[in-house]
C-alpha cells in the first residue's frame, strides 16, 4: 500500500522529485500524464521475463498462467484509468502530443487484452512469447516516445521519512522490497530513515471523529431485512464499515491538510488508493517467494526470475540498518562479483554518476555532552551498519555480556561511547531482561507439553510433507524412532534422516499394497462374501511340510490372507 502511494505522489506532485522543476516546458498536467504512463509501461516491461512467461501452460490450474493474466489485466487497466483521466487534460499547444501518447496506450492495451483472452490458443501454438516480445517493443517505442518530452531532470538523491510506529520499519518485508522496485521503475537513489514525526497535533483539536455516515441497511426495506440470512448481515455490516473507515479517512485527511509541520512549512495529506486501484499488484506472489525456504520452493512461485533479480539488484546496491534503508547508484561495481556496473546502472543517466553515501551519525568524542558530530565532519566511508545505532550495540553488548543491570560500570561506558542517557539504557535492558523471562518460561512450557504428548498425537505425515520435521526436538523425533524400533542417531540431523527414510519406505509399501490388492466394487464384494458362506465348511491346505511326491506337487495350495480393509482373501496357487 505505501509503495503504491509514492508511485501515485511521483505524478500527483512531480515537483518533490525533480530538479529545476520551474524551467520545465510541460504543463503540470502533461507531466502527471508522463509520469503516470511511463511507470506502467516501464514496470509491465521490467516485470516480463522471457523464462516466466515460458512456464505458462494449458493445464486448468497452472499458477503460472494465472500471473500473467493479472499482469496484463493489470496493464490493461492502468492504460484505461490513465486514458480516462487525461482525456481532456493538456494545454491548447500540448493537445497533438497528448493525442498520440494516448492512441498510442490505446493500441498497447488492445495487443494486451489480445494475448490476455488468446493466451491457451498461442500457448498450443507456442506462440506465445512472440505475442509477448511484441506487447514489449511497443512498451519500448512509448518510453523512447516520452524521451523526447525532455521532461525534468529527476533529483540525484531523496531522502524519505516515515515515523517508527509499530509495525513499521525498513526491514518490513513489503516495505524493503517494492521500495526497491520504486527505484527501478523511477532511476533515483533513496535514502529511507525512520523519524518520530506525528501529525497528531492537527487531529488532537478537542472535536470528535464522525463515523456513522453509513448504516448496514440504508436502502433496505424491512421486508428485505427479514429475509437476509445471518451470513448476508455480517457482508453488509462489513460493507458498510468499509465504506465509514474510508469516510473518516477522507475527513482526517481534510483536518491534517495544509496544516503548520514540523519543519515550519505546511504538511500535504492525501488520502490512499483503495486495494484496486493500486499500482503494485503482486503482493501475494512476492509473499510466497519471500516465505519460501529453499530455492526449489522459490522457483515454484509464479514471477520468480523477476523476484530473483529484485533480490539480485538489492544485495549489489542496498544498504539496510536497523532504522534505514539506502540504495546508491554505482554500488554494484563495490559489491557485485564482477566487480563492473550492472546493466542497469550503466545504461540509466538519469542519475548522477559519482554519489556518496549519505553520513550517519557519529558521536563527537571531544565533547563533554552526548553530541554527534556536525554533517560536514561526520565520515561516510568505511563504516560498519548500524556501528553507532544504540538499540542494535546495546543487543550484541547484552547478549555477548558486555553490558548487563548488575554492572553501573558497563553501563556507564555504553552510555559516553554511543551518546546515549545512561536511564534509557537501563530502561531497555529491563526490557531484554523481561523477554528473556518470557521466552525462558514459553520454552519451558512448550518442552512440557511436549513430553506429555504420545507418539499418536503427532502428524508424522504431515510434518514430513511441510518440511518441519527438521524442527522438531530430538525428544519428539526419538517418539517415532522408539515406537518403530528404529536406529537412534546420536545427532538430531541423522535422526530426522531415520525418520525421513522410515516414512517413505512406509508410504512406498501402501502404495504396493494398494496396487496388488485394488478395492472391490460392490458386486464383488457381494459375490466374494456369498462365496465365502457357501465355502465356509470346507478345509484349506495352508501349508504342505515333509512331502516332496510328483502327486503332491500337483495338489492345488490354497493361501489365506486378510487384506487391509479387514475382511479375508483367498489365493489359489497353482
Amino acid at each position: 500500500m505505501w509503495a503504491s502511494d509514492d508511485m501515485r505522489l511521483c505524478y500527483e506532485v512531480p515537483q518533490l522529485f525533480q530538479e529545476n522543476s520551474q524551467n520545465n516546458v510541460l504543463s503540470k498536467e502533461m507531466q502527471k500524464l508522463a509520469i503516470r504512463s511511463h511507470d506502467a509501461v516501464y514496470y509491465f516491461t521490467d516485470l516480463t521475463i522471457e523464462e516466466d512467461v515460458m512456464r505458462v501452460t494449458t493445464e486448468t490450474d497452472c499458477k503460472h498462467y494465472c500471473y500473467e493474466q493479472e499482469k496484463l489485466i493489470w496493464l490493461q487497466n492502468q492504460i484505461s484509468n490513465i486514458s480516462i483521466q487525461y482525456q481532456d487534460v493538456a494545454a491548447e499547444s500540448e493537445q497533438e502530443i497528448r493525442s498520440k501518447l494516448l492512441e498510442n496506450l490505446s493500441n498497447l492495451r488492445e495487443k494486451a487484452t489480445s494475448v490476455q483472452t488468446q493466451m491457451l490458443t498461442h500457448v498450443r501454438q507456442g506462440k506465445l512469447w512472440e505475442e509477448t516480445k511484441d506487447i514489449l517493443s511497443d512498451c519500448q517505442q512509448y518510453l523512447n516516445d516520452l524521451d523526447h518530452l525532455r521532461r525534468p531532470k529527476i533529483c540525484c538523491s531523496i531522502l524519505k521519512t516515515t515515523d517508527a510506529g509499530p509495525g513499521v520499519g525498513v526491514k518490513m518485508l513489503k516495505s524493503r522490497e517494492y521500495t526497491h522496485q520504486t527505484v527501478l521503475i523511477e532511476f533515483i537513489v533513496l535514502r529511507e530513515t525512520l523519524l518520530k514525526t506525528s501529525p497528531r497535533d492537527a487531529l488532537v483539536d478537542g472535536t470528535a471523529l464522525k463515523w456513522d455516515y453509513f448504516r448496514p441497511f440504508d436502502g433496505l426495506t424491512n421486508d428485505e431485512i427479514k429475509k437476509l440470512s445471518a451470513t448476508q448481515v455480517k457482508e453488509i455490516e462489513a460493507i458498510c464499515m468499509e465504506k465509514n473507515a474510508w469516510e473518516v479517512a477522507k475527513q482526517v485527511t481534510a483536518m491534517v491538510d495544509d496544516e503548520p509541520g514540523p519543519g515550519k512549512d505546511y504538511m500535504k495529506c492525501y488520502t490512499t488508493t483503495t486495494l484496486n486501484y493500486q499500482f503494485f499488484f503482486n503482493k501475494s506472489y512476492l509473499m510466497k517467494y519471500a516465505n519460501a525456504k529453499t530455492d526449489t520452493a522459490k522457483r515454484h512461485v509464479p514471477g520468480y526470475h523477476y523476484f530473483k533479480k529484485i533480490y539480485s539488484f538489492m544485495d549489489e546496491h542496498c544498504i539496510i540498518g536497523e532504522m534505514f534503508l539506502e540504495y546508491l547508484k554505482g554500488a554494484c561495481k563495490e559489491n557485485g562479483e564482477s566487480g563492473t556496473l550492472c546493466d542497469f546502472c550503466s545504461t540509466n543517466k538519469q542519475c548522477c554518476d559519482e554519489i556518496d553515501h549519505v553520513a550517519r551519525p557519529f558521536p563527537n568524542k571531544e565533547s563533554d555532552g552526548q553530541h554527534y558530530l556536525p554533517l560536514s565532519k561526520t565520515p561516510a566511508k568505511n563504516r560498519d551498519i548500524d556501528d553507532y545505532m544504540p538499540q542494535v550495540q546495546l543487543k550484541a553488548a547484552y547478549t555477548s555480556g558486555q553490558c548487563c543491570l548488575d554492572d553501573p560500570t558497563s553501563i556507564s561506558t555504553f552510555s559516553r561511547k554511543f551518546v546515549v542517557a545512561e536511564g534509557c539504557v537501563k530502561n531497555y535492558l529491563k526490557l531484554l531482561n523481561l523477554k528473556k523471562d518470557k521466552r525462558k518460561k514459553e520454552r519451558l512450557a512448550k518442552k512440557s507439553a511436549e513430553a506429555s504428548k504420545t507418539y499418536h498425537e503427532y502428524d508424522w505425515n504431515g510434518m514430513f510433507k511441510d518440511g518441519s520435521l527438521s524442527k522438531q526436538t530430538k525428544a519428539v523425533l526419538d517418539k517415532y524412532l522408539k515406537q518403530h524400533g528404529l536406529h537412534v542417531a546420536s545427532n538430531k540431523q541423522g535422526m530426522v534422516m531415520e525418520v525421513q527414510r522410515h516414512i517413505i519406505e512406509q508410504q512406498i509399501q501402501d502404495s504396493t499394497e494398494e496396487e496388488e490388492n485394488p478395492p472391490c466394487s460392490s458386486e464383488d464384494e457381494e459375490e466374494y462374501l456369498s462365496f465365502d458362506e457357501e465355502n465356509d465348511e470346507r478345509d484349506y491346505v495352508l501349508a504342505e511340510i515333509g512331502s516332496s511326491s510328483q502327486e503332491d506337487e500337483d495338489d492345488v495350495q490354497i493361501t489365506v490372507t486378510t487384506t487391509r480393509s479387514g475382511r479375508r482373501a483367498t489365493r489359489y496357487l497353482l
